[in-house]
């Protein structure tokens, strides 16, 4: 576009350069080539998809395909004096991921950060005077990088003050493409300054345990399954039945969806263009699970109870088998592959997932109307309730904290409870009132 629109400033691509419209990540996959250096120039990862050239996948990647003694570059966002605590966990995590991949990792600091990783010991050096010396050797003719800047931008006690900050506590977690932590330290960056409240928040709630947020919510849940189970009235207890149930199946279509955009988005890349044809394949998969539910309902004069706890079991462990296969599709290479996977088994996947959700409402609204209840509006609230729950919890909180495959047994944990209690009903039903 420069060149035909501003050809006075646009100066002709040197026959070596070749450009290749293509996600880096893809290409990099891709090819076969192997590069003495290989330059990150993107901003900080402030989305799922920024965050997939910060990780231990990509690393990896980047060094495979690195010729022996190459080199990776890539800056972020630092400080020129003072690094804050929030900024100094942020690099931390970057310091130790790189270093979970390459020997050899140098860090410059400044307003913006350099690291520079090496394949193997000995090749990068952090004393300016070697940087000078080799400037000088190799008659390279720089305009910003020169004699003079080095030692400036390289000064003793500003290169310790880094190394203390950068140096990974026993805490420090590596980013990886499905526990993007990354992502959580940036939004927390983002949120200290508009935000000064959100980003406390966020800080108490990142130190809380996986275990506690597993086990408080399912003992909740389980405890109040069971004292719901015993409602003197059967018909009260179908009530809460098909309310519990339709409030983990929001949850849970919520999750899956967002779990399969961001695992698409990290692996690939490309969502945008995606993005229709999966969300219409998760809708076109409700439609069919509602139709079939309903034909369900007039072909068969069984109890709904039965229906819906196996459905709500499915539910369960629908998150983590769409990890499972999400996992062995992150382990393909090649452009093939990754057309198939992109192509077919996402698509399909996000249909299968929206066939379980489409299936449960009309299964619940039998199994509601059963015991009498005629305002069937508040069950689809409910449902809407859930999803709102999933929405905001999985994308600002447990996916970014905890990455993809605990949130997906949390998910199988929040329909344990809802799949119990519609259980309890059938076997209600033939012990009588």
């Amino acid at each position: 576009m420069a060149r035909d629109y501003l050809p006075a400033d646009s100066a002709p691509l040197d026959p070596r350069v070749h450009l290749h419209y293509a996600d880096g990540r893809v290409y990099l996959n891709a090819t076969r080539e192997n590069f003495d250096v290989i330059i990150v120039s993107l901003p900080d990862p402030q989305t799922a998809q920024l965050n997939r050239f910060y990780t231990a996948e990509f690393f990896r990647a980047a060094h495979d395909h690195l010729a022996p003694g190459g080199l990776l570059a890539l800056q972020l966002r630092s400080s020129e004096e003072a690094i804050s605590p929030d900024l100094a966990e942020f690099l931390r995590c970057i310091n130790r991921t790189l270093h979970e991949v390459f020997p050899s990792v140098v860090a410059i600091p400044g307003d913006t950060i350099h690291f520079f990783a090496a394949t193997r010991p000995g090749l990068l050096t952090d004393d300016p005077r070697v940087l000078v010396a080799r400037l000088l050797a190799r008659h390279l003719k720089t305009h910003y990088v020169r004699e003079y800047f080095i030692p400036f931008r390289m000064m003793p006690d500003r290169m310790e003050q880094a190394r203390g900050e950068l140096q990974p506590l026993a805490a420090t977690q590596v980013n990886r493409d499905f526990s993007p932590i990354a992502y959580y330290f940036n939004t927390v960056l983002w949120s200290a300054q508009f935000k000064p409240a959100y980003a406390n928040w966020l800080r108490s709630a990142a130190h809380v345990r996986f275990s506690a947020v597993l086990g408080v919510p399912l003992i909740v849940l389980l405890s109040v399954a069971a004292l719901l189970g015993f409602v003197p009235l059967r018909e009260r207890r179908a009530h809460f039945a098909a309310a519990g149930a339709m409030a983990a199946t929001g949850f849970t279509l919520m999750a899956l969806e967002i779990i399969l955009l961001l695992a698409f988005q990290s692996l690939y890349g490309f969502l945008y263009r995606q993005l229709a044809i999966l969300i219409a394949l998760f809708m076109a998969g409700m439609a069919v699970g509602s139709w079939h539910g309903l034909s369900r309902i007039r072909r068969n004069h069984r109890p709904a109870c039965r229906a819906v706890a196996s459905t709500q079991f499915m539910l369960a462990l629908a998150a983590p088998l769409l990890m499972l296969v999400v996992s062995l599709l992150a382990r393909l290479s090649g452009t093939a592959a990754a057309w198939l996977a992109a192509q077919c088994v996402f698509p399909v996947l996000a249909a299968l997932s929206g066939i379980l959700g489409g299936l449960q409402f009309p299964l619940a609204t039998q199994l509601y109307g059963e015991s009498g209840g005629r305002r069937l509006g508040w069950l689809y609230a409910v449902d809407l309730l859930g999803g709102c729950a999933g929405a905001l919890l999985l994308s600002a909180y447990l996916i970014p904290v905890f990455g993809f495959w605990r949130t997906a047994w949390l998910t199988a944990a929040v329909n344990l409870p809802p799949a119990l209690l519609a259980a309890r009903i059938c076997f209600s039903r033939r012990e009588g009132p």
